[in-house]
């Protein structure tokens, strides 16, 4: 199967067994879990490299674990914190901009701009936290993630009786796809996890009172939290972070699918977003405010001189083949432009040792202590990548986008042959860089005035 039948595989098999219908402790539980199992089954199935380093479960492991929690009972601990309007729980996973700091590129533009009275709180990333941090009224959730986990190690070792209705599923799934998935196992994880961190996110809600929460991913275990939330009325936001389409499965719930612990609002990037998936919530409340990181750096890079260098855009689950095209380009004699290959944040500790050819190949390979993306974009004439949300940004920056098209991933969403051209090799794309191509139209993607939007959208929803 490609993916795109991999993924209509799915949804039939969603519609056949109907797990949604299993609850347990109060909660569907296949709303905890759609989104690990979908994506373990078209990983395995595909051939996707790795999305995101993942730390090793060993003795350093736990060691980093008892260290952050020993230093967040006294650092940074957010039921020290005070009451706020406003409470953002952002991504760990931070950005060094030209100013020196490590930037939470949803929030920080926000909070750094806006008027607001908030509170932003912050999970650890592969068990570290990136200093300095741009944001001022940081804490961190160590305690209640750490907690979480040893609860989900615990709980789910418990004798329970399993869940027949998602055995059902795993032999449908290995049937359809040969491929074993522990649905069962996953969801007693899950279970196991939210009766841990419900009573702690309860008390610190309790604790800092917001009128609204801001999250920037609002599934893949966030949603006992925004559970918690809704059950003490408070209004939850997401805040679009990556790309938004039929197939990802944190937000598609297409014809009778639904889900209960979704945010009740979701700011996406532009009107074109609105239109991609079938979000389970009215359509009054998605609303496209804009991307405020991406017009801030756009403004800021507007005099950054362009030359003849190509940037390739990689992400993990292409990165080992998308790599070995960028090295092509750099042996070609045909080809003098400069290639650079930008790697994910989920890659850069580890593509050394996966992809070797990068080193020493004369390509100039950047990570996250290195030139920031949109820096890259500002000084590039042309991008090239497979599935991400960096190619519509630069699109954003005038780029032409080349687009390598791989059966096993899907296609970006909606992107047409006026912003973009399919290359099928390394030679072809040495010879579409030297043609001559339109400017790319990125009206559709990204709305303009960003924090202009926000403000009164925020402002609306405390009142």
């Amino acid at each position: 199967m490609d993916f795109e039948e991999t993924h209509e595989a799915l949804l039939a098999l969603e519609r056949t067994c109907r797990p949604d219908r299993v609850v347990s402790d109060g909660v569907h539980v296949w709303e905890l879990v759609r989104f690990t199992v979908f994506r373990h089954v078209v990983s395995s199935l595909q051939q996707w490299g790795n999305p995101h380093t993942k730390a090793e479960r060993d003795g350093r492991l736990y060691a980093a674990r008892a260290g952050l929690l020993g230093r967040n009972l006294v650092r940074r601990n957010p039921f020290l914190a005070g009451e706020h309007d406003v409470l953002f729980w952002g991504h760990p996973r931070r950005k060094r901009l030209d100013d020196g700091l490590w930037w939470d590129i949803y929030c920080d533009p926000i909070t750094d701009a806006l008027d607001l009275d908030y509170l932003h709180v912050e999970a650890p990333h592969v068990n570290r936290h990136f200093t300095p941090a741009k944001t001022e009224a940081l804490r961190y959730v160590d305690g209640i993630e750490i907690a979480g986990e040893l609860g989900q190690l615990v709980g789910s070792t418990l004798d329970r009786p399993r869940f027949d209705a998602f055995a059902g599923v795993e032999r449908a799934i290995e049937e359809t796809f040969g491929v074993t998935v522990p649905v069962d196992r996953f969801a007693r994880q899950h279970l196991a996890y939210r009766r841990t961190v419900r009573p702690l996110y309860h008390r610190l809600l309790a604790r800092v009172d917001p009128e609204v929460v801001v999250l920037v991913v609002g599934y893949a275990g966030r949603e006992p939290f925004i559970e918690v939330c809704k059950e003490r009325d408070v209004t939850v936001v997401e805040l679009q972070h990556g790309l938004i389409d039929r197939y990802q499965y944190g937000y598609s719930f297409p014809e009778w699918r639904t889900k209960e612990t979704f945010p009740d609002h979701l700011f996406t990037f532009g009107e074109f977003w609105n239109e991609q998936a079938a979000f389970p919530v009215p359509d009054d409340h998605v609303h496209a405010v804009g991307y405020p990181h991406l017009e801030r750096s756009v403004a800021e890079y507007a005099d950054v001189e362009r030359r003849r260098q190509v940037t390739f855009v990689s992400t993990g689950e292409v990165g080992h083949v998308l790599s070995k095209w960028a090295v092509d380009l750099q042996n070609r004699p045909d080809c003098d432009w400069s290639v650079v290959y930008k790697l994910h944040p989920g890659e850069a500790d580890r593509w050394r040792s996966e992809y070797p050819w990068l080193v020493g190949s004369g390509v100039d390979v950047v990570d996250e202590e290195g030139r920031p993306l949109h820096r890259l974009f500002a000084e590039s004439q042309a991008q090239v990548g497979v599935y991400s949300t960096a190619l519509y940004e630069g699109i954003r920056f005038g780029l032409r986008t080349f687009l390598v098209d791989f059966p096993w991933m899907p296609s970006p969403p909606a992107l047409t042959a006026r912003e973009t051209t399919t290359v099928d090799s390394a030679a072809d794309l040495a010879a579409a860089l030297e043609s001559s191509g339109a400017p790319p139209d990125d009206s559709r993607f990204f709305a303009r005035k960003p924090l202009e939007t926000i403000e009164r959208l925020l402002v609306d929803l405390q009142s």
